[in-house]
């Protein structure tokens, strides 16, 4: 990357631009941004709107000469890339900024160390677009390097987030259930309580504590995508498989806010992996780790279920796959899950009212009426 950066910067150096070409998008970043909070301004959209002027400057003093040097001002994916480039950089940035305000640096101090993490990750970004002879999403080297640097500024941009953003009412609301360990609730099964309880036990009751379990669903969740992907198609689509977990917001942010989507997500992801061993290709020790894959969803969230009518309507519909529809281990598989959601550990004594140690779930949802699944459905919703 920085080889990368150097040569971009060399593609500058026009006696006229040099020096004052590369400083004066980044100082007028930091003095916008600083004005905009001297006017009262928010930090946030302060540091949005100084990004966006200071992007703009560099694009017009350095970037759109620097692409017309490459003999790339007509390739229309060349701006769509330096777009991608701009985006995941602001908001590594605002982590950045917030994660240094929250060691009680003022924000106008704050804002030289996200401009200055601003200027070495554009220029390297740019650089990157600039110099790359493909424009193939996943092929070649550089595009290797463009992935890892999406996974790790993704993992930063959670790390960071977690532990500075308050949490959210429903966040709270499921921490209120890992403090009351059980093996149902009114609305979701055990999973988010036991990750939040696992995780506040390792690291405190603290923002990160109650989301380290999302962010570790998350690096499951991208782990079977990749492995998924490259089954189905190639390394170069696995890869482009693996930069979409990071930057769509769904996937993103799910493995930064801690709810029961977390844990359904890598179980959903885990167990379409393992389905395509089974049913594609023809290994029959993925049953179980497809059955189990499945019980722990079910004790995620229900909605996992839907992928076992999916998977039956596969068999039946491929050729390939219909001799699994006489053989056992499929039904073993569903067994395997059903069995394995039942077991639980509460902790709490026989004597106080509520399930005790190993008790099935089913009995739970019995005594209490199937609150956790009659509150889902379209009755109790009108």
């Amino acid at each position: 990357m920085l080889v990368l950066a150097n040569s971009y910067t060399m593609a500058n150096d026009r006696p006229s631009r040099s020096f004052i070409a590369t400083a004066i998008a980044p100082v007028a970043d930091a003095a916008i941004f600083i004005v905009a909070i001297g006017a009262g301004m928010a930090v946030s959209p302060a540091h949005i709107v100084s990004f966006a002027c200071a992007a703009l400057l560099n694009y017009f003093v350095t970037v759109r000469a620097a692409v017309a040097d490459a003999g790339k001002a007509w390739e229309p994916r060349l701006y769509w890339h330096l777009l991608v480039v701009a985006l995941s950089v602001l908001f590594l940035r605002g982590g950045v900024l917030a994660l240094v305000m929250g060691w009680g640096v003022p924000a106008q101090w704050a804002i030289v160390f996200a401009v200055a993490a601003t200027f070495v990750l554009t220029r390297a970004g740019n650089a990157l677009c600039l110099s790359s002879s493909s424009w193939v999403l996943g092929s070649g080297v550089r595009w290797h390097a463009l992935a890892l640097g999406f996974v790790v500024c993704a993992v930063l941009l959670r790390l960071i987030y977690s532990s500075r953003i308050e949490l959210l009412p429903e966040e709270t609301y499921y921490w209120n259930y890992s403090r009351h360990l059980d093996i149902g609730y009114l609305d979701h099964p055990p999973m988010v309580a036991w990750l939040i309880r696992a995780g506040t036990t390792l690291f405190g009751e603290s923002e990160f504590g109650v989301r380290s379990g999302a962010i570790l669903c998350g690096a499951i969740a991208s782990w079977f995508v990749y492995r998924l992907t490259r089954a189905l198609f190639d390394d170069a689509s696995a890869l482009v498989a693996l930069v979409l977990m990071q930057v769509l917001p769904f996937f993103f942010f799910g493995g930064i806010m801690m709810t029961p989507d977390a844990p359904l997500t890598a179980a959903w992801a885990a167990l379409l992996y393992y389905l395509h061993q089974a049913l594609i290709a023809d290994r029959a020790s993925a049953w179980w780790r497809a059955g189990l894959c499945l019980g722990l969803g079910l004790l995620s969230k229900y909605t996992i279920l839907m992928l076992a009518p999916v998977a039956f309507i596969f068999m039946v519909w491929d050729g390939r796959s219909r001799h699994w529809l006489r053989h056992w281990l499929p039904y073993a598989s569903l067994v395997l899950a059903w069995r394995f959601s039942r077991l639980s550990f509460t902790g709490m004594p026989p004597t106080s009212g509520r399930p005790s140690p190993f008790r099935p779930r089913g009995g739970w949802l019995k005594r209490h009426g199937s609150r956790s699944t009659s509150c889902c459905s379209p009755r109790s919703c009108c």
